[in-house]
């Protein structure tokens, strides 16, 4: 009887309501390109979506063995390969939601954290060093590490 429970528990579609709030895009500015992500509790991705423009999405999944589930909604840049949403400091949340009915989420994403998802990433190669005795005739200089 258990096992057949499971099963049937198994089969009803669970969906999240997800509202992201992306604070601080200006009246003229458009707002940037955002896709939500649920994951399992074992991290596998079961449904991705872009955010509107009005900030909301919904994700559907008919994964779960249980009455209560537990799930992790990403939200980040839009990327082929999910492994990088943390790299690229996505915003994430853990919910645990009943199977079979719907969830609502909101989340409140500032401006420090979205604009860097859409940002450049510049490689800078050099050496830090730091003048000694810049009142003498020689300049010298030496590492910062040893300075």
């Amino acid at each position: 009887m258990g096992e057949k429970a499971k099963r049937i528990i198994g089969r009803k579609e669970t969906s999240f309501r997800v509202k992201v709030n992306l604070h601080g895009v200006e009246e003229v500015e458009k707002s940037p390109p955002v896709k939500a992500y649920l994951f399992s509790s074992s991290v596998e991705l079961l449904d991705s979506g872009k955010v509107s423009e009005k900030g909301s999405v919904t994700l559907k999944t008919s994964y779960g063995f249980a009455k209560k589930g537990k799930y992790k909604i990403t939200v980040g840049p839009e990327l082929e390969n999910t492994r990088e949403l943390k790299k690229a400091g996505a915003r994430s949340t853990t919910i645990m939601a009943t199977i079979g009915k719907a969830a609502n989420i909101g989340l409140d994403i500032y401006r420090p954290e979205w604009e860097h998802w859409h940002g450049y990433c510049y490689t800078i190669v050099g050496d830090v060093r730091k003048k000694i005795n810049p009142d003498a005739d020689t300049t010298i200089y030496a590492p910062v590490c040893t300075s």
